[in-house]
């Protein structure tokens, strides 16, 4: 943000994060590791960097098992069938809403 010439008292929105889960190496519980990781983080310093909001990219997958992935990035899948992520993210929203 210096670089830009932005101080601290400007918002940071954390928007369209994702993780997908195309491939045998992208998998659901890949997912799940990795944004518990990132949102975790995110918080943990959310106050000092000014982060005012975080969003997920998709909470549905477009096409379940496509290569692509862009139509992976849900937490549940095309059918809305929950990945482990979603049950993740449904605690750390209640866990951390109230810190």
């Amino acid at each position: 943000m210096p670089i830009a010439g932005l101080g601290r008292d400007v918002p940071i929105r954390v928007s369209e994060n994702g993780w997908a889960t195309h491939t045998a190496q992208r998998t659901p519980a890949g997912q799940a590791r990795a944004l518990t990781t990132e949102i975790l983080a995110i918080n943990q310093d959310r106050a000092a960097e000014n982060v005012a909001s975080y969003e997920l990219f998709a909470l549905r997958d477009d096409v379940t098992g496509s290569p692509s992935s862009f139509d992976n990035f849900g937490i549940m899948t095309d059918d809305y069938a929950p990945k482990p992520m979603y049950w993740l993210y449904r605690g750390l929203i209640l866990t951390l809403a109230r810190s």
